[in-house]
């Protein structure tokens, strides 16, 4: 069979499929090859330390502190320098958990402060736990949770 597109020239079906078939291998060849060289994903460690200022560490320019290792780790690592915190630790918690203010993340306070405070974080607030659970992520906490219960 043969097609005779505008123009006049002829292409042959057979000579089509040869030419597709030629590309769906290397396309298949150059998908498997990344998937085969595709890294691992990253490590994902995230150090939140309460009542520590900014510059707090030699990486950030104090000089009357030693902080080798977490200077190590922020060196050789990613530093989120921009982060709006409360002045109290539940709501920069949940912030910092949820990507959300606090009082949209349900923490305007501290939780459990009082008996009339709020009892914590709402259980249906979306975190970064279940986001890198959701990505194949497996996870953990260690240390103080402050969200509530």
């Amino acid at each position: 069979m043969e097609i005779r597109p505008p123009g006049g020239f002829k292409i042959k079906i057979k000579k089509v499929k040869e030419i597709c078939l030629k590309y769906l291998f290397i396309a298949a060849f150059l998908v498997l090859n990344s998937q085969l060289y595709a890294q691992d994903k990253p490590n994902v460690i995230i150090i939140y330390s309460d009542d520590q200022g900014a510059i707090d560490l030699n990486c950030f320019g104090a000089k009357d502190l030693v902080t080798p290792n977490i200077d190590g780790l922020a060196k050789n690592g990613i530093s989120f320098t921009k982060f709006y915190a409360a002045p109290v630790c539940s709501p920069s918690r949940a912030s910092l958990l949820t990507g959300l203010t606090a009082q949209r993340a349900g923490v305007p306070g501290n939780a459990g402060a009082n008996i009339k405070s709020h009892a914590g974080m709402p259980g249906d607030r979306y975190t970064m736990a279940e986001m890198f659970k959701d990505a194949g992520y497996k996870t953990a906490h260690i240390g103080k949770w402050h969200l509530g219960y």
